[in-house]
């Protein structure tokens, strides 16, 4: 049976434990590894709605919100594809 762990306890003794020997500043949280998380999700192309879901949200705005930044430059990767004269098709479905 797993033990409950108090969100303090974590954060003060276990999580900061970590960070020490995995050789981070002191100052990493948790939530900078989730926006960490988020952000890389996105710079490899994963979608807002499938980023939100893995972050827990109920829908894909706040991360629009937040990473909005980060997605669009989604129209430079595009265009590094079609320079590469990658063969894009068309499905119909």
């Amino acid at each position: 049976m797993a033990a409950h762990i108090v969100h303090d306890y974590f954060g003060s003794q276990i999580f900061k434990q970590a960070v020490k020997k995995a050789g981070l500043p002191d100052s990493i949280t948790t939530h900078d590894l989730r926006h960490h998380f988020a952000s890389e999700l996105l710079h490899a192309g994963e979608s807002v709605v499938v980023v939100s879901e893995r972050l827990g949200h109920n829908n894909a705005t706040t991360v629009l919100k937040v990473y909005g930044h980060l997605v669009a430059n989604q129209d430079d990767r595009t265009r590094l594809w079609d320079q590469k004269g990658t063969d894009l098709r068309v499905v119909e479905h």
